[in-house]
């Protein structure tokens, strides 16, 4: 490298350039000028260039580190995730089975529900038929008893003879 940058200096200075007027021992004092702020340079600032590069190296490292962690997570979730997605066919079907199952026993209890309350209010019916039929043949019974003793009266009222008897049994029967 040194000597590289030696044949440039030769090659590209100014007394070459000008006509070859000189000799290559002319650049003898620029390039220790050179190499001497060359390693000027490289002895003062190797420390801060150094620890520059080894923290610039932490950083990468610490870095690449919690990319792993990262990456670690990440596939653990991604697992997790297809894991999920696997069962989910089979989750849908159980899903659907359920619900199947659920409608079939909520159709089953409803319909005994209906078939109950339909009797309940067979009974209901039959029991208020009932009631009215009791309710109507009393109110017949009494209309019937009003009747007979209507027409009862009116016969008794219109035969003296028959009234005379009447009362003559009321007495006896009193005493």
């Amino acid at each position: 490298m040194i000597k590289i940058a030696f044949y440039i200096l030769v090659f590209s200075s100014q007394a070459i350039a000008a006509g070859g007027h000189g000799s290559p021992f002319d650049l003898l004092a620029p390039a220790v000028n050179v190499l001497l702020l060359v390693g000027f340079l490289i002895w003062k600032l190797r420390g801060p260039v150094n620890n520059f590069f080894k923290s610039k190296a932490e950083e990468v490292k610490q870095t690449l580190e919690k990319a792993e962690i990262r990456a670690k997570e990440v596939e653990k979730l991604y697992r997790e995730q297809k894991e999920k997605m696997d069962k989910l066919p089979q989750a849908i079907t159980e899903a659907e089975q359920e619900s199947v199952a659920e409608v079939a026993n909520y159709k089953t209890e409803l319909e005994t529900n209906f078939k109950e309350r339909l009797e309940d209010l067979n009974d209901e019916a039959k029991a208020k038929m009932n009631a009215q039929q009791s309710e109507a043949l009393s109110e017949l019974e009494e209309l019937l008893l009003n009747e007979v003793i209507a027409k009862t009266k009116n016969q008794i009222t219109s035969d003296a003879q028959l009234a005379n008897n009447v009362n003559k049994n009321l007495l006896e029967g009193a005493n």
